[in-house]
């Protein structure tokens, strides 16, 4: 049929998203409950990243395993496989392409949690782009109190808003942005959390190896590209 034909070169999700270029809609979508992620690549995407190396994220068990313990919740199934999978894909040295889609209040911040914990404790660097300055905050103040009982160096970069916050002081710095920006060129930010303010080109990151892009069908293809080439060295994509 014309929609197989098309669908060995698209993949349409319940969001109305188009990957390539505008969106449109389609009346075929996935239809899920819960939360789950969706491997993108289809052949023209997987060839263009199998060019590229990326970092192997160490999967650190036992603080994953305590960190999902403290939990003041229980992950459900869904929960797991996702987070599981995606731990799974970092530790591979080619660049992962996934999306991760629920509904609101299913848990989709608490899944992404688990990949950047790794990424943290491997060293390296996480850049988290929202669509608005409203949506950043408040990613913001939810990873913080997430990683509360961690030593890590959170950064709120938009427009309006910059400051730094370490999770175990919990002093917040306002800064300068030229302060800010030299600080995560010399790696000593852990998260950034941002709008488009992350793909200025001022921005560069020390070891950036992990990008996680909230609602991102509001980027364009250009827009999410642009933060994936932000590695001083730019030898190695992030996933």
């Amino acid at each position: 049929s014309q929609y197989e034909r098309r669908s060995h070169y698209y993949i349409y999700v319940k969001l109305d998203f188009f990957f390539f270029s505008s969106r449109r809609r389609h009346t075929r979508y996935i239809s899920v409950t819960g939360v789950q992620t969706c491997a993108l690549p289809i052949w023209m995407i997987k060839k263009e990243f199998l060019r590229h190396l990326s970092f192997k994220i160490e999967f650190n068990e036992k603080e994953t395993k305590s960190f999902v313990d403290n939990l003041p919740f229980k992950l459900n199934y869904a929960q797991k496989k996702s987070a599981w999978e995606i731990i799974q894909d970092i530790k591979k040295n080619r660049p992962m392409n996934r999306l991760l889609e629920g509904d609101v209040g299913s848990g989709k911040t608490i899944v992404a949690s688990l990949p950047i914990l790794n990424v943290l404790f491997n060293k390296m660097q996480v850049a988290y782009m929202a669509p608005t300055e409203i949506l950043a905050r408040q990613q913001f103040e939810a990873l913080f109190n997430i990683f509360k009982k961690y030593n890590f160096n959170l950064a709120l970069l938009t427009r309006s808003q910059v400051f730094l916050k370490n999770t175990k002081t919990e002093k917040n710095q306002e800064l300068k942005k030229a302060e800010l920006l030299k600080l995560i060129k010399k790696g000593e930010v852990d998260l950034i959390i941002g709008t488009h303010s992350l793909i200025q080109d001022k921005v560069e990151f020390k070891k950036l190896a992990l990008v996680i892009i909230d609602e991102q069908h509001r980027f364009g293809v250009a827009q999410r590209k642009k933060l994936k080439n932000k590695n001083e060295n730019n030898t190695q994509m992030p996933h």
